[in-house]
């Protein structure tokens, strides 16, 4: 390499095969010698994936604030940094940083959602409801979009809409088990336990391995008067997860059938 920019493209290189390769800590290597040439924000966004890999979301938050420093219009550290500030809490600075993503890729609908989601936790939901709308029109390919869509409806007691935009989500992507999960709820919001149990039985077709979808599905059946199919489903939730036998002796329609599972 006749100069540190030659040389810096050729680790950059070599670090992205070796991440290619599941070599995760010898692709680091090569990051931070990238940053001894000198401030490279693609590298610092590198070690923040990194180190978000690994578990460690401190150290990649600051990864991500120092590709953002050097380069302000990065929009995968704008990003990766706003979901990262969301989950762990820091709603009003993620909302800033999703909001920063919109103005430099103002057609992604999922960054839209994201913001939607925030408002929707805050019970803001006509705001929520017109960013979610926007998400789906810029991203209609985009289940998870569709889904906080039919989040915002059913908070919001709009049953029908929120199944429509389930359905949606569903059509994209047949394996999120929290999109049967609240399709059954709306079901028996609806006093309708019949259909709670079709569309609990339509996930678990796909073989999600999610203890919910069967203590759901036991509930409904008691709901219906169907002790015994209440019981096998209590018995297939508790086989999964042993926590689902506390569950079941504190939820009301569950806690008499309970009993007659053996410990």
């Amino acid at each position: 390499a006749p100069d540190k920019e030659s040389l810096a493209d050729s680790y950059f290189a070599i670090a992205d095969l070796y991440w290619q390769e599941g070599k995760e800590k010898t692709a680091a290597t090569y990051y931070r010698k990238i940053l001894s040439l000198g401030r490279y924000a693609g590298a610092e966004y590198a070690l923040g994936v990194l180190a978000q890999d690994g578990g460690d979301d401190v150290a990649a938050v600051e990864y991500f604030e120092e590709a953002i420093k050097i380069d302000p219009d990065y929009e995968s550290a704008c990003y990766e940094l706003a979901l990262l500030s969301d989950r762990m809490g820091y709603k009003d600075r993620a909302l800033e940083l999703f909001e920063r993503c919109t103005q430099l890729v103002p057609d992604n609908g999922v960054v839209y959602s994201d913001i939607a989601s925030i408002y929707e936790e805050r019970k803001e939901y006509k705001k929520a409801l017109a960013l979610a709308k926007k998400a789906v029109a810029l991203s209609p390919a985009y289940s998870i979009g569709y889904y906080n869509l039919g989040v915002i409806y059913q908070k919001t007691f709009k049953n029908q809409e929120a199944l429509a935009a389930y359905e949606e989500a569903l059509a994209l992507d047949e394996n999120y088990a929290p999109t049967y999960l609240n399709m059954s709820a709306i079901y028996l919001r609806m006093k309708e336990p019949e259909k709670a149990i079709a569309i609990l039985s339509r996930g678990i077709d796909k073989h999600l391995n999610s203890v919910n979808l069967y203590y759901n599905r036991s509930c409904s059946h008691v709901r219906l008067g169907e002790k015994d199919e209440a019981l096998k489903d209590l018995k297939r939730a508790i086989a999964m997860n042993p926590h689902a036998k506390l569950w079941a002796s504190r939820d009301v329609d569950l806690k008499e059938i309970v009993r007659e599972v053996e410990d």
